[in-house]
């Protein structure tokens, strides 16, 4: 046998072998199907919890679940909503309800998941969570958004050469082994329940400031406000309206530390716009198609839930309501979906001044309401406002000290 010819043979050898390896890593792939993508078979023990599916933001499970189930009502929003809102709430008890909410996200994220699942489900009520950063420019695309269904970058061609990747074959072999040691993923209809015994409050509260909103441009610290982003949560409350959705609006309570961050921060008065922009739009979209005005709550604010005591450093009594200042807990959820879907009826173990519904008629007056409040917090809590600022010091000094 000639030089040539061996050479030809070794290479049909090596090209046959490779092949065969290649498709036996798809296959596997296939099988076991660790983000939930085709669904071929789901063994209990073997790959039935995608344990691996919340790796790179959930995205990816997300939209699979709004491709393989059956919903009529979904749940828009951030990691507040993820965090917080349970789809299996009582008060959901006839409607197949799921937890759309996004970690990290922005309009953009939140409009196109919207489009998908109205392209896959019929729905009847649509929750919107709304959240201030949502609406940054500075907000990237992130997560695993772009290997998601919700994007239309995503194709065959990628889900192929994905399912013959080393990571992918990583995470199946992954999947088997915590189905064997009986690893579940805590997730209930996309929300995460995110509670802890040995969560330490106080130390949470100041690293979410400290480490996050204090320093990442992505959040407050470069927060520019879009109007592109206002125009996607339009078109939501368009589409709502003209194909007989239910939407019901409300901004979430961050808690009153929070809201001093924001005012540090000389966010305040944008963030009140915000406010006037997004009740100007329901308005004007409601007028345009005949309709009434989708119920709008704001849970903002300094009340007796968002102005909870915080513990003392090195305590770990469980607060009642929240985890850090940015997100609420899953008691806190419950509470605000008896609020936003019982009404018009009332809700007994609501406190009175815990959610306000907003327009165009009565923001202004809301605002006022809410400034006031906030100076009676300055007074009453003079310690927490000190603290704030005192981080936010803090952070301005490392930064400098880093440029």
């Amino acid at each position: 046998m000639g030089v040539n010819q061996k050479f030809k043979s070794y290479l049909i050898k090596f090209f046959g072998c490779s092949s065969l390896l290649l498709i036996a890593i798809l296959t596997f792939n296939l099988a076991i199907d660790p983000y939930g993508d085709f669904r071929l078979a789901e063994i209990k023990g073997i790959n039935s919890e995608k344990v691996v599916a919340y790796r790179q933001g959930g995205r990816r499970k997300k939209a699979n679940d709004i491709r393989h189930n059956s919903y009529d009502t979904i749940i828009l929003g951030t990691s507040r909503a993820v965090y917080a809102l349970n789809p299996q709430h009582s008060v959901f008890s006839e409607r197949k309800v799921y937890n759309l909410g996004l970690t990290g996200t922005n309009m953009y994220e939140i409009y196109q998941a919207y489009q998908y699942t109205r392209q896959n489900q019929d729905l009847d009520v649509v929750i919107f969570s709304l959240d201030f950063l949502a609406f940054s420019n500075k907000r990237t695309v992130s997560g695993d958004f772009y290997k998601s269904r919700f994007s239309s970058k995503n194709n065959l061609f990628s889900k192929v050469t994905e399912f013959i990747s080393l990571y992918k074959l990583e995470y199946s072999i992954e999947t088997i082994q915590s189905n064997k040691q009986g690893k579940v993923l805590n997730e209930i209809g996309g929300f995460i329940e995110q509670e802890s015994e040995d969560l330490e409050h106080r130390q949470a509260f100041d690293n979410i400031l400290k480490n996050n909103f204090f320093s990442n441009q992505e959040t407050y610290a470069g927060y520019t406000d879009s109007q592109q982003r206002l125009k996607l949560f339009r078109e939501i409350v368009a589409d709502c309206l003209a194909n007989g959705i239910e939407l019901r609006l409300f901004i979430s309570p961050v808690h009153a530390r929070h809201l001093e961050a924001m005012a540090i921060m000389e966010l305040f008065p944008t963030f009140e716009q915000w406010k006037r922009d997004l009740v100007t739009i329901v308005k004007e979209e409601a007028e345009r198609f005949n309709q009434t005005s989708p119920t709008f709550w704001d849970f903002s604010g300094y009340n007796n839930i968002t102005t909870e005591a915080i513990p003392p450093r090195g305590d770990k009594t469980k607060m009642q309501w929240y985890l850090e200042s940015s997100h609420y807990n899953r008691r806190l959820g419950n509470l605000l979906l008896d609020i936003v879907v019982r009404y018009p009826e009332s809700v007994d173990d609501a406190p009175e001044d815990f959610g306000d519904l907003i327009t165009v008629d009565n923001i202004e007056k809301h605002l006022t309401k809410i400034r006031h409040q906030q100076g009676l917090y300055r007074r009453n809590y003079t310690f927490e406002v000190a603290e704030v600022a005192k981080l936010f010091q803090q952070v301005n000094q490392e930064q400098s000290i880093k440029n």
